[in-house]
């Protein structure tokens, strides 16, 4: 690497013409498309201690989409993705001088997503990213797909100490986070490259958090590809390669959560959609709703579990085959369901199917508490006799209340019933007067 440093400085005859980039991890030389430097807007002067929205807030929207509207196309000497550079060299000019120090990646507070969701979008002027938007929509999407590969790999690099392209780090996290945003369905053709082994995400915190930063912009715009993307690259790490990391899996978990609890999510998510990925979230939620000193990740991990089995009922199936595995998490479950009754009766009553299951399940449950108990504890001694007792208190108890939930559909069948045959005799009769 420090070869490709010295090719970078040594001066040459030739360096007006060409430059020498980073590329799918090799140094190459390539000709170099200069741009005049008036087409660029001025920065700032550090003394000037212009904040990121003030900078953000003076660029004129009409000399960005005339400066895009000059960028040349795809050419033999500009690989795809480089395409969407020139929107990194204008921002990059733009907010030259602003300081960046509270900007620089990793941010702080990076391991809670409610505070970094929103860099550095969050000041970007709504005039701004609708002309980013309109000329994005006209770039090939080959390479915008090209383009967030090497904003993942530049960062990767970057925070690694490896050789990368002198870009503005700010240019760079702006134009993805309007990308991201503006056009969501192109993080799809992605995953399956950032899945590749040599990335790692396991063994780097800070790019596994820049990846959760990346979907989390699509799932304020996408619901249904943040959570694929999530169930996609994230979820698969979740439980065996990431268990010795706790912050790491609180963090997927903010995702995921995020996602589920925004408003009309379950009306946006189709409902096939949702059946076929609600099972894999729950299993994965209820390994970590028993988390021993983490109380944090733990309350997140139930809360995700207890709205996947509200939302698909179905979950009980893989809860009834893991049950005494993760007997503290389902504890933990069944309190929470007794605790807030009042909150997840009316979507876990919803239809009498969904009740027969539950109420099966809850039966299941009973059963093997018994056999639980009368094997001692299953072997964990006064521990495991205690939960098992505490799970069986529940499950008899939501047993209850389901039961009483039932004569009460009986009750308005019934009602109805009577009402339609009262209804069908006045016709009746009505019929026979005329």
């Amino acid at each position: 690497m420090e070869e490709g440093n010295r090719s970078y400085a040594n001066s040459t005859k030739d360096d007006d013409e060409y430059e020498v980039v980073l590329s799918d991890g090799c140094i190459r030389r390539r000709r170099k498309w200069t741009r005049p430097k008036e087409q660029l807007p001025k920065g700032f002067l550090p003394e000037e201690n212009v904040s990121l929205a003030d900078a953000l807030a003076r660029i004129d929207h009409s000399h960005l989409a005339a400066f895009l509207a000059v960028a040349p196309g795809p050419a033999p000497e500009r690989p795809p993705g480089t395409q969407v550079l020139d929107l990194v060299d204008y921002f990059g000019s733009a907010l030259s001088g602003v300081s960046s120090v509270e900007y620089q990646y990793p941010w702080p507070n990076m391991n809670n997503l409610r505070d970094v969701i929103d860099l550095p979008f969050r000041h970007v002027p709504e005039p701004l990213y609708k002309t980013v938007e309109d000329w994005i929509e006209k770039v090939e999407e080959k390479s915008v797909s090209k383009f967030i590969i090497w904003s993942f790999s530049w960062t990767r690099n970057r925070l690694a100490g490896i050789y990368t392209e002198p870009n503005s780090e700010l240019g760079v996290f702006v134009a993805l986070s309007i990308i991201l945003r503006s056009s969501p369905r192109v993080l799809s053709p992605v995953l399956p490259v950032l899945r590749q082994q040599h990335y790692h995400l396991e063994r780097s915190p800070e790019m596994l958090q820049f990846t959760v930063w990346m979907m989390a912009q699509v799932a304020q715009v996408d619901l249904w590809s943040g959570l694929h993307s999530w169930a996609s690259n994230l979820l698969p790490l979740v439980p065996d390669k990431l268990k010795d990391n706790p912050r790491s899996i609180n963090l997927i978990l903010q995702l995921i959560e995020h996602v589920c609890t925004e408003p009309g999510a379950l009306e946006i998510i189709g409902m096939e959609e949702m059946i076929q990925i609600t099972p894999l979230i729950f299993a994965s939620s209820l390994k970590f709703a028993a988390e021993e000193g983490n109380a944090v990740l733990a309350k997140e991990a139930t809360s995700i579990a207890i709205r996947c089995l509200t939302k698909n009922v179905d979950c009980c199936n893989h809860w009834d085959k893991v049950y005494m595995d993760n007997l503290e998490a389902s504890v933990a479950l069944l309190e929470n369901l007794v605790d807030e009754w009042k909150d997840h009766s009316p979507k876990l009553s919803s239809s009498p199917r969904d009740i027969r299951i539950l109420n099966l399940t809850m039966k299941n449950f009973v059963l093997k508490n018994e056999r639980g108990l009368a094997g001692g504890g299953g072997g964990g001694g006064g521990a495991s006799t205690f939960l098992y007792e505490e799970a069986d208190k529940y499950c008899k108890e939501i047993s209850r209340r389901l039961s009483r939930g039932i004569g009460f559909l009986k009750g308005c069948g019934a009602m109805i019933l009577v009402a339609v045959v009262s209804t069908a005799s006045v016709v009746l009769s009505s019929s026979r007067q005329d």
